[in-house]
């Protein structure tokens, strides 16, 4: 599939599966926007892209802050121009037992796996083309 010229936002984007998704989009033309909370890994992450050959812009974003989001998806726009793809990848697992005396492990779960796409999803949809 030929993607020449789309915009990819890939959450979570500096390792795993969303750098495989980013490389792969960005190997089918998309120009590729990532963002991740660690800005070492992100940095690293876009400059290998940028070797391929990938149009790349990279930010830190805590997709739990939907202010953070929405300047995210800003910064995407004004660089590169509206988002066509959108790939919520940004996540957090592991054991939560629910014996714990604290939530904080519970609501950092939801915060990330949940609120985070519906940030991102909101944020998007904005401001794509038939959005």
């Amino acid at each position: 599939m030929e993607l020449k010229n789309k915009i990819a936002v890939v959450t979570g984007g500096s390792r795993g599966i969303g750098r495989a998704a980013a490389t792969e989009l960005g190997r089918r033309g998309a120009r590729i926007a990532i963002c991740a909370r660690d800005a070492q890994t992100l940095q690293q992450t876009a400059s290998d892209l940028e070797k391929e050959g990938i149009e790349v812009y990279q930010a830190p974003c805590d997709v739990r802050k939907r202010e953070a989001v929405d300047e995210f998806i800003g910064q995407v726009n004004e660089r590169l121009g509206a988002v066509d793809i959108l790939v919520n990848n940004a996540g957090v697992g592991g054991p939560t037992p629910i014996s714990e005396d604290s939530d904080k492990r519970w609501k950092l779960l939801l915060a990330v796996n949940l609120d985070g796409p519906y940030y991102f999803s909101k944020a998007a949809l904005r401001t794509m083309p038939d959005g």
